[in-house]
Formats: structure tokens, sequence, C-alpha cells
């Protein structure tokens, strides 16, 4: 062959070479941009994980608050119900012994209340100490003694 063609060829193959070598750099270039976009979507997925498991030990403790909430209001709701139960029960006793007290406070007569027992101080004391003291006759005491031997 000719020096003209071993030219040629030389500049073909010296181009082709040039262009594989610029094709490879751009190649490079672009992978080197990847690897940097791949990098980039694992950091943001463990931050997107570790967020994750921060939410489930965050609801996680949410939920264990309001069983704990429930719960107490559940006892709280029970106690309730057993006041207003007890309650009752305590206004109905409360009832029947004002019935017994008013029995026996007709089989005293209107002279022993009026002079021994004072009906209005009874009313304005706030304390029970001092209705449990209003009677302290003899009389009295006898009656009240022989009421607890009653069945009711």
């Amino acid at each position: 062959m000719n020096s003209s063609d071993e030219e040629k060829q030389l500049q073909l193959i010296t181009n082709l070479k040039e262009q594989a070598i610029g094709e490879y750099e751009d190649l490079r270039a672009e992978n080197q941009k990847t690897k940097e976009k791949c990098d980039k979507i694992r950091q943001e997925r463990d931050e997107a994980v570790r967020k994750l498991e921060e939410f489930q030990k965050i609801s996680h403790m949410v939920i264990e608050e309001v069983n704990f909430m429930q719960n107490h209001l559940e006892i709280e709701k029970t106690c309730r119900e057993s006041a207003e139960a007890l309650a009752t029960k305590l206004n109905k006793e409360n009832k029947t012994l004002k019935r017994i007290s008013m029995l026996y406070m007709a089989k005293l007569g209107p002279d022993v209340i009026t002079e021994e027992i004072n009906i209005d101080d009874e009313e304005s004391t706030t304390e029970p100490e001092a209705t449990a003291e209003t009677c302290v006759s003899v009389h009295c005491q006898k009656q009240i003694k022989g009421g607890t031997q009653l069945n009711y």
C-alpha cells in the first residue's frame, strides 16, 4: 500500500480512537452522575426508613397512651357508677332513718321535743357532732337504746 493510504488509515484510526476516548469520557461522566444520583436516592431512602421507624415507635407509644387512658377512663366510669349506686343506697337509708326518727319523735310527744330537742338549731348546724348531741336526756337515751333493739 502506498503511504497516502496508510496515512488515511492512520488518520481514520486516530479519529476513531479520539472519538472512542471522547465517548468513553462522556459515559464515565454520565456514570459518575448516575452514581451520585443513586447515592442521593439511597440517602433519601435511608432517611425515609429512619423516619418511618421513628413514626412507628411514636405511633406505638401513642397507642399505649390511648390504651392507658381508656383503661383509666373505664376505671373512673366504674368508680362513678359505684359512687352513684352507693349514693342512691345512702339516700334510701337516710329516708328510712328519717322515717324511723319521725316515728320515735311522734312517740316522744310534743312536750319532750320542744323542751329537749331544738329543731331550729339542728337545721342550721352543719357539724354531725352537734346534731348527735342534741337529745341527751335520760328519756331520749332510753328511747334510742330501745330503738336499736327493733328489727327494721
